[in-house]
């Protein structure tokens, strides 16, 4: 319905809080960033169709602001703006319905409009409010005319006036669609520049320091791999590859295969492969860790390699030299103290040197300066022959090469003693050991626990000797050491913090 306007405001539009409703028109217009704009050809055919639908000399696409109104497509009129003043469009903002004033000099809001009075003395005025889709009217659709219309639009002129006023809404909400989508299109290519050029800073990464990098999908059974990957392994460079290939090229590839499928959480081992493409005889560290789906299921598995061949010969000539040294130490020793010291004690000296050698070998086979708590304790156990006395349990912590000499000599001074006075002195007797992380104040401890069954009462030493002092020391500077002694045999707390012995 149109409004055949001559009164002023009715009283609903009085009602209305008018700074709120300029705040949203500004912000609605703001959220379009259309303002100012060059002249776009879909809003300017929808001015040329108004002029002619309503055989008009003006058609104005008009947006008011709180100071001005703006126009996005004017046909027959010069201005591109003008002051709020001067804006007959803004008497519609508060109607959804069309504003029709036959001759605006008899319109008392637009007798005294300059437009009216002055240059270009314009008579008649028809607009149809721009409503956004959340309900805020920011401007008109309008024709114009220098000769007053006392019959207004007809009926059709008004439809096509109204058809019109919503397709400059839909031109303005698919420009802004458009110009998100560019935005999102923009935000996703420096997204993926970043991704490339962070990709490329970690190929080049990987290839200097020479490791291979992979990643595979169970459902389809393709692994995803590096450059350096296929060099290591001696394959032709390709983005994937299927197990299976894999198996085909490189000899001794199926342990890859037994580590990925067997790996619950985390996996690490050395294997030897023969090299596809020279045959040549080659170890490798691997390590691999799985990837779950949103109910905690295996989907895959990622892992980087490294050629470590190279390091294992260092090691081993390492640990042939400092064996000998050892054998040096001890022959050394054994002359020296030839009739000084008696069988027992050398032998004792002899058994503390072979348990640092030991505990050297753990270090010397791993590719990092750290080792595992089973490793060190089951090293001292298999030295002194009481794996089956000896009951391992609880957790297994990555400890540094300090950590590991240590734990490795307290371990073999806590087995000796057992052996010599203790639970694993009498046929029966047994040894829990139990490791067990405990959450304090100050960050996680290691809590190892050494207690001794079926054997005879344990009594404190009247002297304390060097494999007591060695217990009595602990594990870490800030440490804790607790040993009891009692009829049903001897037990040892040892406790230290992750941050001084973890790796």
């Amino acid at each position: 319905m149109a409004i055949m306007a001559y009164g002023t405001r009715d009283i609903q539009n009085d009602a209305i809080d008018a700074a709120a409703v300029i705040d949203r028109r500004i912000r609605a217009l703001a959220d379009y960033e259309i303002l100012d704009t060059e002249a776009e050809r879909g809003f300017e055919d929808i001015a040329f169709l108004a002029k002619n639908a309503c055989d008009t000399p003006v058609a104005l696409v008009s947006l008011v602001e709180g100071d001005r109104q703006w126009f996005k497509a004017r046909i027959g009129f010069e201005a591109c703006q003008t002051p709020i003043e001067q804006s007959v469009c803004r008497h519609g903002l508060a109607s959804r319905d069309l504003l029709i004033i036959p001759d605006l000099t008899l319109d008392p809001r637009t007798c005294d409009n300059s437009l009216v009075t002055d240059d270009p003395e314009i008579r008649f005025y028809a607009g149809a409010p721009l409503v956004t889709p959340g309900g805020v009217a920011i401007g008109m659709l309008c024709v114009i005319d220098v000769a007053p219309r006392p019959n207004g639009l007809t009926p059709d002129e008004q439809r096509a006036l109204t058809a019109l006023a919503g397709q400059v809404i839909a031109q303005m909400e698919l420009r802004k669609a458009l110009r998100e989508k560019e935005t999102a299109l923009l935000a996703e290519r420096q997204e993926a520049d970043v991704l490339r050029r962070a990709a490329e800073r970690l190929q080049l990464a990987t290839e200097a320091g020479e490791i291979g990098a992979f990643e595979v999908d169970f459902a389809s059974g393709v692994m995803t791999v590096t450059r350096e990957f296929c060099r290591i392994h001696g394959i032709e460079p390709r983005p994937q590859i299927t197990i299976a290939d894999l198996n085909a090229q490189v000899q001794g590839i199926d342990a890859i295969d037994t580590l990925i499928s067997g790996v619950s959480n985390f996996g690490q081992g050395q294997f030897r492969i023969r090299r596809g493409n020279d045959g040549a005889d080659r170890w490798i560290d691997l390590r691999a860790q799985s990837l779950l789906d949103d109910n905690g299921q295996r989907t895959g598995v990622t892992g980087v390699v490294s050629d470590i061949t190279d390091q294992r010969a260092v090691n081993e000539e390492i640990s042939h030299r400092l064996k000998n040294t050892m054998a040096l130490v001890q022959a050394i020793a054994g002359h020296t103290l030839r009739g000084i010291a008696d069988d027992d004690v050398m032998q004792e000296f002899n058994r503390r040197i072979s348990a640092l050698a030991k505990a050297h070998d753990i270090l010397l086979a791993r590719t990092s300066a750290t080792a595992a708590f089973s490793a060190v304790a089951d090293g001292v156990v298999a030295g002194l022959s009481i794996e089956q006395r000896v009951k391992r349990s609880g957790v297994d912590a990555e400890i540094n090469s300090r950590a590991v000499l240590v734990l490795s000599m307290l371990l073999h001074e806590l087995a000796t003693n057992a052996i010599k006075y203790g639970g694993l002195s009498v046929p029966g007797g047994l040894v829990t050991l139990d490791a067990r992380m405990e959450a304090r104040e100050d960050g996680e401890w290691l809590l190892i626990d050494w207690r001794e069954t079926g054997g005879p009462a344990a009594s404190e030493p009247e002297r304390l000797g060097l494999g007591t002092r060695l217990i009595q020391r602990g594990l870490a500077p800030d440490g804790e050491t607790e040993l009891t002694y009692g009829a049903h045999g001897f037990t040892a707390l040892i406790a230290a913090p992750m941050a001084q012995i973890g790796s």
